[in-house]
């Protein structure tokens, strides 16, 4: 991809199949090129191999032309997208969240309670969606197989309807706590291989959590160091302040 991505979509991995009939529907209704759209769950969408995955997120998600955040039980329990998300909101652009797979207004916390999102488990508000962003890309004029943009539309609220596999008991819990925890986990795992240290790809196995998501929250400890090129090869240590 050269230059800047028109839409970035900030999702779960977990939710990759909903992810993946908006962006068909994106590219359906306003034509926009493959290039033109950051989806990193899907093949085709996400960063270049060698690109610094962090650097490049941050950038782009303050300067795409829109960010589309699809907020699902998944999505609102994940430390990436609600730093994708209120750094976008912070930064005053173009933001449209989306609820789906069993998502409501009740679970969005800080910021996002102030945010209008539109469900996508109805129909009518894919369609208010899809209009939205066909305008704010620009492309609310480009000429399209209206059969095709329909039954893209029906796709798309047929995978939101799709409740996510979380208990319920988990919906509720706040990111910060599940965040607290697995960071306890990971903390304690370092320690007890010391300065040998341990792959953040095996913490994040240990705990549950994506790996990116296990890199972020390492990285704002000050007593963590780390070695490695790449994610898969990144190995974290804890390292003695005094």
């Amino acid at each position: 991809m050269t230059g800047e991505p028109a839409v970035f979509i900030s999702h779960a991995s977990a939710d990759s199949a909903l992810a993946e009939a908006v962006v068909h529907l994106i590219e359906l209704r306003t034509k926009l090129e493959e290039s033109a759209i950051r989806c990193t769950s899907l093949k085709g969408y996400g960063f270049d191999a060698g690109v610094k995955f962090e650097e490049a997120l941050r950038k782009e998600v303050f300067e795409a032309t829109a960010l589309v955040a699809l907020l699902t039980p998944h999505s609102l329990t994940s430390t990436y997208v609600l730093f994708e998300i209120g750094a976008r909101w912070g930064a005053n652009k173009d933001l449209l969240p989306l609820l789906g797979r069993g998502a409501t207004n009740a679970l969005m916390q800080g910021p996002l309670k102030s945010l209008n999102a539109l469900d996508l488990a109805q129909r009518g508000n894919v369609i208010r969606f899809i209009e939205q962003l066909a305008t704010i890309v620009g492309r609310e004029n480009e000429r399209h197989n209206k059969e095709k943009v329909d039954d893209a539309i029906t796709a798309v609220a047929t995978e939101a309807q799709n409740a996510a596999d979380i208990p319920a008991p988990t919906l509720a819990q706040p990111a910060t706590t599940r965040n607290e925890k697995a960071l306890r986990k990971m903390r304690a795992e370092l320690k007890r291989f010391g300065s040998t240290g341990r792959y953040v790809s095996s913490l994040a196995e240990l705990t549950g959590l994506p790996l990116k998501e296990a890199i972020v929250l390492l990285r704002e400890e000050d007593d963590v160091g780390f070695e490695g090129s790449s994610e898969s090869t990144l190995r974290a240590r804890l390292m003695d302040l005094g």
